[in-house]
C-alpha cells in the first residue's frame, strides 16, 4: 500500500471508531434518561421499555433491521395482483339505494 492509501485507511478507521463512540454515548445517555423517568404509566409499557433497554445496542439494531425486512416483504391482501375483490375488498362497485 502506498503511504497515501495507508493514511486514508487509518483515517477511516479512526472516523469509524469516533462514530461508534458517539453512538454508544448517545445510547448510554438515552438509557440514563429513560431510567430516570418516573413511571406512572402502564406497567406493561414499563416492562417493555426495560426489556428493550436490557438489550445491547447491536441487538436492538439487528432486531430493527429484521423487523424492517419483514415489513418490506409484506404485501397487503388488497394489493395482490389479480384480486377479484377489488382494492377495498368488496365487489368493486358501490351499491346505491
Amino acid at each position: 500500500m502506498s503511504t497515501m492509501a495507508e493514511d486514508l485507511a487509518v483515517e477511516e478507521r479512526a472516523r469509524r471508531r469516533a462514530e461508534a463512540a458517539h453512538w454508544r454515548a448517545k445510547a448510554a445517555a438515552a438509557r440514563a434518561r429513560a431510567r430516570a423517568l418516573s413511571w406512572e404509566s402502564d406497567p406493561e409499557l414499563r416492562t417493555q421499555v426495560k426489556a428493550i433497554l436490557a438489550l445491547s445496542p447491536l441487538e436492538r439494531v439487528l432486531g430493527l433491521q429484521a423487523e424492517a425486512e419483514v415489513f418490506a416483504r409484506a404485501i397487503l391482501i388488497r394489493d395482490r395482483p389479480g384480486d377479484p375483490a377489488g382494492p377495498r375488498g368488496g365487489t368493486g362497485s358501490r351499491a346505491t339505494t
